[in-house]
């Protein structure tokens, strides 16, 4: 028995060893002229120890490998460019050479879950076509008329209360979308359902515990998985309820399904099931990156000297409005320059930009190997404006203001942008009027810049710690 022991445990050794060398070799995915590897470190992860600290990887490997070069991690081949001339160029070519939700679909697995052609296959053109201005304003109608009751219910009934701020903010704003892309009957009858699935998801996701690496390996389904499953059965019964070609779900599912019946997209599986996870990766996006940008704004507007001018202009603008709907958040720019300005400053993580190799991609001396994730991390980003940290909202708004637009991309930039962007500028400065109109925010915890992620890939840097202020209701 010992001896049978033993045996599959060397076997088991070699197995990995082999594996391991097998991956980090350049026969399997490298030719001539290919970027340099970085050796994987963990047999079958890979070079898993580059996730821990991202920024601090991609820094001595550039040292080491130059501006371009690949990565081996969890099974994926991850070419990062830093080299802002050939990030530049990357963001204009053509969807013949890079395309940009394949990226996502494979390190997000759900080429492996759906299908391979699941991965061509992306909502965001359709979701892109429907934020015209009509359906803009009914999004923003809906949600004016119930954010109002939204706000002042973080006021349990109280003048005054102490509140864990992104906690606070992050139940309006799910809310919120989930009205914006439904009707309010139907939000009535199942928001607070689908809203406690979609919090399951976003905790499933937020880090992999260790067992989920061996999962990874063997294909065998994360706890993340399963949360999405749930989450996608909740969404069925959600849109089951909802009148056809009236809320915004309908239509994206209407539009998919036909997309999907195309001759290209017929072997994808569970086709019904992918469109509905793809809308929970829409609302992740939208609520993540919603959420931090109302927060820090609110943040940064309540600690603004009085007489400063950015305070100055945005209350002026704020003040003006007397009652908040599509067309008085439309034109409110000194709120949009904020908005942007907010981005500038918390958004330093390392990932700029995320595309897929459809074919060989020929960068300098180098050619990217088709089937690669390239992700975009242009040297100097960080150096695009000056006095980086303060709150200058004001840069924006004078029309002489230059910077180079392939560095400093808020919503993405070339082909593929954000398809929600029309979208967020409204969520973003309706929510902020209204709680500048109706509260006072004081910053109880001090320093919470300090204590920001800066090892974090993607997204406006998390709070390590819970952000504590004290609102005062003005209603």
């Amino acid at each position: 028995m010992l001896f049978a022991s033993l045996a599959v445990g060397i076997v088991a050794i070699l197995f990995f060893v082999w594996r391991h060398r097998a991956n980090t070799s350049r026969k399997l995915n490298f030719r001539p002229h290919s970027p340099a590897v970085v050796a994987g470190v963990v047999p079958l992860l890979g070079n898993i120890t580059a996730l821990t600290n991202a920024k601090k990887s991609i820094l001595e490997y550039q040292q080491k490998f130059g501006t371009t070069f690949t990565i081996y991690v969890l099974k994926r081949w991850i070419t990062v460019v830093c080299d802002p001339r050939h990030v530049k160029k990357i963001y204009r070519m053509p969807d013949d050479k890079v395309t940009s939700w394949p990226a996502l679909a494979t390190l997000f697995d759900i080429s492996v879950r759906y299908g391979w052609k699941s991965g061509r296959f992306s909502i965001a053109p359709i979701v892109s076509a429907l934020m015209t201005p009509s359906i803009l304003r009914s999004q923003i109608d809906r949600i004016n008329n119930r954010l109002h009751n939204q706000v002042q219910a973080l006021f349990s009934g109280n003048d005054t209360v102490t509140v864990d701020f992104f906690k606070s903010i992050s139940t309006i704003v799910t809310n919120m979308n989930i009205l914006a892309f439904t009707t309010e009957e139907v939000f009535d009858a199942c928001g607070t359902e689908i809203a406690e699935s979609f919090y399951a998801v976003m905790n499933a996701s937020k880090k992999p515990a260790p067992k989920d690496m061996v999962k990874m390996i063997f294909g065998m389904k994360l706890d993340r998985h399963y949360a999405f499953d749930r989450a996608v059965k909740k969404l069925d019964k959600f849109v089951q309820n909802e009148p056809r070609n009236d809320g915004a779900f309908s239509h994206i599912i209407e539009q998919a399904r036909i997309e999907l019946q195309k001759p290209e997209n017929q072997d994808v599986d569970n086709a019904t099931e992918l469109v509905l996870h793809y809308i929970i990766n829409f609302l992740q996006a939208a609520h993540i990156n919603t959420l931090q940008t109302i927060c820090y704004l609110l943040l940064e507007y309540s600690e603004l000297d009085t007489q400063s001018e950015a305070y100055k202009q945005m209350s002026q603008e704020i003040d003006s409005i007397s009652e908040l709907s599509y067309d008085s958040v439309l034109d409110l720019l000194c709120v949009e320059s904020s908005i942007v300005e907010t981005i500038r400053k918390y958004k330093r993580s390392v990932v700029k930009g995320l595309r897929y190799a459809e074919s060989d991609v020929p960068i300098g001396e180098h050619v990217i190997p088709k089937g690669n994730v390239i992700v975009l991390v242009p040297n100097g980003s960080e150096n695009v404006f000056t006095q980086q940290a303060t709150f200058k909202p004001e840069r924006f708004v004078d029309e002489k203001v230059e910077f180079d637009k392939y560095l400093f991309t808020p919503f993405g930039r070339g082909r593929h942008s954000c398809a929600g962007e029309r979208y967020a500028f409204l969520l973003v400065k309706t929510i902020v009027v209204k709680m500048i109109k109706e509260c006072k925010i004081e910053v109880e915890t001090k320093g919470y810049q300090n204590v920001l992620n800066e090892k974090q890939l993607f997204n406006l840097l998390n709070p390590l710690a819970p952000v504590m202020v004290k609102l005062k209701s003005l209603y």
